[in-house]
């Protein structure tokens, strides 16, 4: 945190309490799960076929037979594995972030700030089911001490007049630190080697996960 004076050095403030996982531990989880039987790994175009022999209709109904996701999958064909003798089938894991602060009880003020994570490769009429448990809790992001704004009343020079800009600069700063913390070097590798997952069908596959979507909500807002 900068103190807002030249004359101050800054100063870093411990925000306790965060839970997190590990994304490619969440990949591995779900191709290895029977989950992983409805993932849509080989991808496709839909048309609806006119009746009259007109040209048929592209249809967009799920991620994993839009343009993008097409696209995505035709670069991970041609990646390079981190192994050269890698001869396992290359696959996209689309991952899909959302994150929101959810209360924790029905009476009183406690609540966290979640980080959610699903596939594009699963249909949303399975994603929808919440009982099916396909969405993954990723990180529990946990709100400020009530300590904090006494400690930054007393180092930052101008709380008086720019608490609410400082209070907003501190959340997005948390939220670059626990994404930094999500982001790993293992992550990142997998990225751009993939991994090779023994999935619930038996059979190997080397796969790449891909970020396609993050909604969220902005908590310095």
């Amino acid at each position: 945190m900068p103190s807002g004076s030249s004359h101050v050095p800054s100063q870093t403030f411990p925000i306790p309490g965060l839970w997190y996982r590990r994304i490619i531990d969440l990949i591995k989880e779900a191709f290895e799960s029977p989950i992983s039987l409805w993932f849509h790994l080989l991808l496709f175009k839909l048309f609806q076929k006119h009746p009259y022999g007109e040209d048929n209709k592209r249809i967009y109904s799920e991620m994993y037979d839009s343009d993008i996701f097409l696209e995505e999958h035709d670069k991970v064909q041609r990646a390079s594995t981190g192994d050269p003798y890698c001869k396992q089938e290359k696959v996209v894991a689309a991952l899909i972030f959302w994150s929101d602060a959810t209360h924790l009880a029905t009476f009183g003020t406690a609540k966290l700030w979640l980080i959610y994570m699903l596939f594009g490769n699963l249909s949303k009429y399975i994603q929808c089911q919440p009982n099916l448990g396909v969405t993954k809790h990723l990180a529990y992001i946990p709100p400020f001490p009530n300590l904090l704004q006494d400690q930054l009343k007393g180092f930052h020079h101008k709380w008086k007049s720019q608490q609410r800009d400082i209070l907003a600069f501190c959340h997005c700063k948390l939220m670059y630190e626990v994404w930094k913390l999500l982001l790993d070097d293992d992550f990142l590798h997998t990225f751009h080697s993939g991994m090779v997952v023994h999935c619930y069908n038996g059979i190997q596959q080397c796969v790449y996960p891909w970020i396609f979507t993050y909604s969220a909500d902005y908590p310095e807002k």
